[in-house]
């Protein structure tokens, strides 16, 4: 148990002034009228109240004294995490601004600063994502009908049509396996405001210029959900690479499509796994770039032509056509795609900062002009007093516990952005006279640089226009004393090191910059190269599964990203004994359907209740606390039933009973109903959705999602 902290007085206000009016008849008998409204009384009430603040701040533990025992125990506050994202800069008429290279670029957002981390060459470039979508008439003979009449129209046995269609749809995702032909086809074309201004063969022109000189063309997407796929099974260590393809369509001499394969320069994202930019190698002969035309409206799409643009799209603004396909159509969702893209952090740069002239004590300490300081980021030199010497680099250590008396190192405080040289003894001092340098570092993080789409407006140098549409997220506070001492009992329990299921737990929920709400511990799981191939009761093995905070919502979450994947092996990886297998994992979600029948109270309000249930339902599948059976996540691994879900409908105020309760899992057919809906040991249920009735009928079922054939012809549906 903790040991009791003691209060050395605990005299409050009241105390002080009866004990001082208690010693006046000892100490100033001639003082016999003792009255509320004497000025005696008021210096009694002061000094009472004065004494009573110093008592206060006696039973304190300065806030210098609890970091130093900190400090004494390897415990540095952990700093901030900066938040990063995109920005896209589009150049204006011609000519075409230089390029930005990776950290060249900044933006400024109130009081928070970016840097860009990839390459960037704006463009006069605006993306039009479309697909081909497939067409089915509701009504059978009407369908029929259509592709009797298309059969006839195009020459072809089996059409099916499909609709040229914006690629993101009304709920802002686009998903590849909606399209008939597994692929995105994005229109690059001149921005309408320069239309008058700018010719698209001109900029095809600038662009195979600048192709011939190593120039790429930077397209920033983010997923629909940023996890490792979406099977969300994947371990962090051996993630498969996956390959988003990308191709330039245009046509030869003689009418022929043809596609052309881009070579991708640079991906960091995975795949589109993550939200991130990539960077295209695009040809350096403009002639084929040229986008290819049908010559007949009613051809638009029809095999490997480009499907038809919106009508405030003319045909003459567009510059080229590329396509993105995935091996695995299904896979690939997203949420964002745009071109002239960055991948921002939000940390600045400082070169060649002076830090102090060494004096060759003991203990040193500097501190540099900004923090938090970004890890592995800061590079410390000695310069001798005598100039003509070569300064020399320091190495950067955790403590000085291994240091010897002749080691060049030098320890950092990266919240408070102190650097602390050794004594002699452990680590040597700098020698007096020499100049200490901060030859580089990058600094900042926080919740500041988390921001909503439209708050970044400028860039410097200035490049163009910027185009905020993606909001920054991944921001940290640095951690405050009292969060950092919440970590002492774990820390005392495990010592920094992972032997135990709580120490894995423990671990993983304190990896730094990471806001975790929940961890899971599961020995002798060894993931294999799909689920069905995972075996358990392996020795020497250890999986934890972590889920990110997040709060309820329908869908499938909360499901780690796998940077937080990364993030938190990275971090368990150093902290394992030997012999121990780590794998850190993202619980795959099983999708489950509830239909739910329920009665009501008089006077209820139908639609408050069924919300309420749907709520209650959710609440009682989420995977992070307070969900499942005993409040702390759901289970892993553990059924669900239907007459738990009806007991937790039954609770909800205004229901006067819940008759019945249906559970559908999903399969590849559809929905199916089943009695209960096992779950193995790396599984949890990802709730899609509640149907609730309230007069007591049977429950609906799931409606059905619709599947069509690919297709080959274009149709335009009548539209009043």
């Amino acid at each position: 148990m903790p040991l009791p902290i003691p209060n050395l007085d605990d005299r409050r206000f009241d105390d002080l002034v009866a004990e001082a009016t208690a010693r006046i008849e000892a100490h100033t008998p001639e003082w016999s009228n003792v009255a509320p409204g004497d000025p005696g009384s008021a210096l009694i009430d002061l000094f009472a109240w004065l004494t009573e603040t110093i008592l206060y701040r006696q039973n304190l533990i300065p806030l210098r004294q609890r970091r130093a025992f900190m400090n004494l125990l390897s415990m540095p506050l952990r700093p901030a995490a900066p938040a990063s994202g995109l920005v896209c800069v589009d150049a204006g008429p011609l000519p075409l601004p230089p390029a930005l290279a990776a950290g060249q670029a900044t933006f400024t957002a109130g009081s928070v600063t970016f840097t860009s981390t990839t390459d960037l060459q704006p463009t006069p470039l605006q993306l039009v994502p479309m697909i081909k979508a497939a067409y089915v008439d509701p009504d059978p003979a009407t369908q029929a009908n259509l592709i009797s009449q298309l059969r006839t129209l195009y020459g072809i046995d089996q059409p099916t049509p499909f609709v040229a269609k914006p690629a993101f749809g009304s709920d802002g995702s686009l998903t590849l396996s909606n399209t008939v032909d597994g692929q995105v086809w994005l229109a690059l074309v001149v921005p309408k405001a320069l239309a008058s201004t700018t010719a698209a063969d001109d900029v095809r022109k600038k662009l195979a210029g600048l192709a011939a000189n190593g120039a790429a063309l930077s397209i920033g997407l983010a997923p629909l959900v940023d996890i490792p796929g979406f099977e969300a099974f994947d371990q962090a260590t051996a993630m498969p690479t996956r390959t988003l393809n990308w191709s330039l369509v245009t046509q030869d001499s003689v009418g022929t499509i043809q596609t052309i394969a881009l070579e991708v320069q640079a991906d960091t994202s995975n795949g589109g796994r993550t939200t991130g930019v990539i960077l295209l190698l695009l040809p350096s002969d403009a002639t084929k770039m040229a986008p290819p035309s049908s010559g007949d409206p009613m051809f638009a799409g029809a095999g490997g032509l480009p499907p038809e643009l919106p009508v405030d799209v003319t045909a003459d603004r567009v510059v080229m056509w590329l396509t993105l396909t995935c091996a695995d159509p299904s896979s690939l969702s997203l949420s964002y795609l745009a071109v002239n893209a960055a991948a921002i952090i939000a940390q600045a740069t400082v070169n060649n900062e002076p830090l102090g002239v060494s004096t060759g004590a003991s203990d040193a300490s500097y501190t540099l002009a900004h923090s938090p300081v970004a890890r592995g980021t800061l590079v410390i030199q000695v310069w001798p007093a005598q100039g003509a010497q070569t300064p020399a680099t320091w190495t950067q250590v955790d403590n000085f516990g291994d240091a010897g008396q002749n080691d060049t190192v030098y320890t950092l405080d990266p919240s408070a952005g102190t650097v602390t040289f050794g004594d002699g003894i452990r680590g040597q001092r700098p020698p007096a006279g020499s100049v200490i340098v901060a030859q580089t570092y990058a600094f900042g993080g926080g919740a500041a640089g988390n921001l909503a789409p439209g708050s970044i407006k400028a860039v410097q140098p200035a490049s163009g226009a910027v185009r905020h549409e993606w909001p920054t997220t991944g921001g940290v506070d640095g951690e405050s004393v009292a969060d950092a001492e919440r970590r002492i009992p774990a820390f005392l329990a495990h010592h920094d090191r992972a032997v135990t299921t709580s120490d894995f737990q423990a671990l993983a929920l304190a990896t730094p910059g990471l806001a975790l709400g929940r961890a899971e511990v599961a020995q002798g799981l060894m993931p294999g190269a799909d689920p069905d191939s995972t075996r358990t009761g392996v020795p020497g093995v250890v999986s934890v599964f972590v889920f990110p905070n997040q709060p309820v919502a329908m869908g499938n979450g909360p499901v780690a990203t796998l940077a937080q994947l990364q993030d938190v092996f990275a971090y368990l990886r150093q902290r394992i004994l030997i012999g121990t297998q780590l794998f850190v994992l993202s619980a795959e979600p099983v999708p489950l359907y509830a239909s739910v029948s329920i009665r009501l109270l008089n006077n209820a309000d139908s639609v408050a209740t069924a919300r309420g249930v749907q709520q209650a339902l959710a609440n009682y599948l989420w995977a992070l606390p307070p969900g499942g059976p005993d409040g702390g996540g759901w289970p892993l691994g553990r059924a669900v039933a239907p007459d738990e879900l009806r007991t937790q409908a039954g609770r909800v105020a205004g229901v006067l009973a819940a008759d019945m309760v249906t559970l559908y899992m999903q399969a590849a057919a559809g929905w199916t109903p089943v009695v209960t809906a096992p779950l193995k040991p790396w599984q949890v249920p990802a709730l899609q959705g509640v149907g609730v009735v309230t007069d007591g009928s049977s429950p609906p079922p799931p409606a059905a999602a619709s599947t069509s054939s690919p297709n080959l012809v274009p149709y335009v549906p009548n539209v009043c």
